[in-house]
């Protein structure tokens, strides 16, 4: 029995202490205001930019991988490189921006510099460009 107690108090305490660097928020805290990246399958991506309004299609990936070939219309902006360039991105400010680089690390990082930096639009390729080829559908070089 003793032990039971011991292990209990054990098992309640480890439980405490993982939610203690958590941040806390009262009940009634609005919701953060930051923009969500949400996900748009290539298929969606790919009927979008043939309707003729498509979104800025960002390629955050290296000069070379863009030459290898890229989403027909997107402009390369290494993921390295975004902060620096945001005024070639400022007239984008208010329309969707669809990043993607070849597993989705790099495109994370570049919209988090773009959310720090106001744009509010900001959504990531399912699947990247590897999702993108493996569909068929075209690709630029």
């Amino acid at each position: 029995m003793r032990y039971a107690i011991l292990l209990l108090a054990l098992v309640t305490s480890l439980m405490g202490a993982g939610c203690e660097d958590e941040p806390r928020q009262p009940a009634s805290a609005p919701e953060a205001t930051a923009p969500v990246v949400h996900e748009v399958p290539p298929d969606t991506l790919a009927a979008r930019l043939a309707a003729g309004t498509p979104p800025l299609v960002l390629d955050v990936r290296t000069p070379e991988e863009y030459a290898e070939g890229h989403v027909p219309g997107a402009i390369n902006i290494p993921h390295t490189e975004v902060a620096a360039r945001l005024d070639e991105l400022a007239p984008y400010r208010d329309r969707e921006i669809v990043l993607y680089c070849r597993s989705g690390r790099r495109a994370g990082i570049a919209a988090d510099v773009l959310k720090e930096a106001g744009f509010s639009r900001l959504a990531h390729l399912s699947g990247d460009m590897p999702g993108w080829a493996a569909r068929g559908l075209p690709v630029e070089r």
